[in-house]
């Protein structure tokens, strides 16, 4: 079991438990005790962390996982539901869906099943909301732990 947490600088930080019940509620008590910073997010719980290779892009130090820069992005497609989850998680949800306002767009982002980390809607919708292309890139790699 695990708890996936999102620190300030956008990095992740993984936390692993065993025998919690309510995981949820454990991370809220981890922030309370000062375990865990106040600042950092809890935004998944029980996420598939790869045990073996991890992608090329990703760097682990001490159960921190962030993206290298210097390696291309390494998931080009997510799930429509990991999509909205990574977006909920990082407080963008209600944004995005105020600024994709024409029907076509529209009809795409209500029955699309994925999300190309290359559309140029989604790189267009992103960057009207001031997102540069790596945290495009980790917004990617945070939803597919979701």
């Amino acid at each position: 079991m695990n708890i996936i947490w999102r620190k300030p600088d956008s990095s992740l930080a993984v936390t692993s438990v065993s025998d919690i019940n309510d995981l949820p509620a454990y991370a809220e008590q981890l922030k309370n005790m000062a375990v865990i910073p106040a600042d950092w997010v809890a935004i998944a719980f029980n996420a598939t962390i790869p045990d073996s290779e991890p992608p090329e892009n990703w760097l682990f130090d001490n159960g921190v996982i962030t993206v290298n820069p210097n390696k291309a992005v390494v998931i080009p497609t997510i799930t429509m539901r990991q999509a909205r989850l990574g977006l909920l998680a990082n407080n963008l949800l209600d944004l995005v869906e105020s600024v994709i306002t024409q029907p076509n767009d529209r009809v795409w982002w209500e029955y699309s099943t994925t999300v190309e980390r290359n559309n140029p809607l989604v790189i267009q919708v992103l960057t009207s909301l001031g997102k540069s292309s790596t945290e495009i890139d980790t917004l990617f790699i945070q939803a597919a732990l979701l």
